[in-house]
């Protein structure tokens, strides 16, 4: 039996809207993203695992002592899943896709890390997603520039807009296996249409990223 993603166009919208309108209440602006996960696991076989958000919570680290996630998955004391939601609503600039950067790759080579030392428990390796949201504006979308002090610039970073480094970014971290799947969503700028994205790219649109989310729980709940 395939993933089941039952409206999850609907449900992506109604997080990304929820997101957006609370970006500066980190207790309450994950919900929308709570529901569509919830229904995501119930609906792929295991249906009394829970799905826990919280601006301080956190796994361990490995370079550090612990990292905050967004969205935990638990199944009888076990670690189903973990998901890091990251939205860009200032004006773009180098700066802020480095920071990002550097966070998704810290985060990524600590759960690399410790999952192959069975830090989480032993059997399946727990799941770990990037979900990225940037404002579609021409900043986002439009070359950018960037320089380097001494020798030239890898030439995928020449002439390419923020929109198109992120997605680099971002195919980097599953090609390099610090995430197992990573998603980008450009959204409305002004919300003039509640919850309105579009994926620049189809490898990391967000049917994709449940898909895969979703097949993962089916396979845990296989090996219980």
């Amino acid at each position: 039996m395939g993933a089941v993603l039952t409206d999850y166009v609907a449900r992506t919208r109604q997080a990304v809207d929820w997101y957006w309108k609370a970006l500066n209440q980190p207790t309450s602006r994950m919900e929308g993203f709570h529901a569509l996960v919830s229904r995501i696991v119930a609906d792929n076989d295991l249906p009394n695992a829970r799905v826990h958000t919280s601006h301080e919570m956190k796994l361990p680290g490995f370079f550090t002592p612990a990292r905050k996630w967004d969205m935990v998955v638990m199944h009888e004391g076990r670690l189903v899943a973990a998901l890091g939601i990251r939205a860009w609503a200032g004006p773009p600039s180098e700066h802020g896709l480095v920071a990002m950067a550097e966070e998704a790759i810290c985060t990524g080579k600590e759960m690399d890390t410790l999952s192959r030392q069975q830090a989480f428990g032993s059997g399946l390796r727990p799941w770990f997603g990037w979900l990225v949201l940037l404002k579609d504006s021409p900043a986002i979308t439009q070359p950018a520039p960037a320089t380097a002090t001494f020798f030239r610039l890898l030439p995928e970073y020449r002439n390419s807009s923020q929109a198109e480094r992120c997605e680099r970014l971002l195919r980097e971290l599953e090609r390099h296996r610090l995430f197992d799947a990573c998603s980008l969503l450009l959204c409305n700028e002004e919300r003039k249409q509640p919850g309105y994205y579009r994926e620049p790219t189809r490898d990391l649109g967000i049917k994709r990223f449940l898909t895969h989310l979703a097949g993962h729980t089916s396979v845990f709940a296989a090996c219980r």
